[in-house]
């Protein structure tokens, strides 16, 4: 860790992680080092809350994007209520993008 801060944890599944390169995390933090970078064996919601593993308390923010026109399904939902049942504190909801449903 860090004088700076503590270690900042990003974390994505299957293909979204291809997104992952060094200058997209000197965005969020110019002390590369407290940047960890998880990406579960797993790719499901549940793969990478097991990935967290106990949160003591800590925040977390999930950015789920908006699917305009289709019923959400419920695994955002269900990772939340994951997250909290293993001790993570839900900062905040965020809508990324809105994509168009598919008609």
């Amino acid at each position: 860790m860090s004088a700076e801060g503590e270690l900042f944890t990003v974390a994505a599944l299957g293909k979204d992680s291809e997104l992952f390169e060094d200058n997209f995390f000197r965005k969020l933090c110019q002390d590369r080092p407290r940047v960890r970078i998880l990406i579960p064996s797993i790719a499901t919601p549940t793969g990478l809350v097991q990935s967290l593993e106990d949160g003591g308390g800590r925040r977390v923010l999930c950015p789920v994007p908006v699917v305009m026109g289709l019923m959400e399904p419920p695994a955002a939902p269900d990772c939340l209520g994951e997250l909290g049942a293993s001790n993570w504190f839900l900062v905040q909801w965020v809508d990324v993008e809105e994509e168009d449903g598919f008609n």
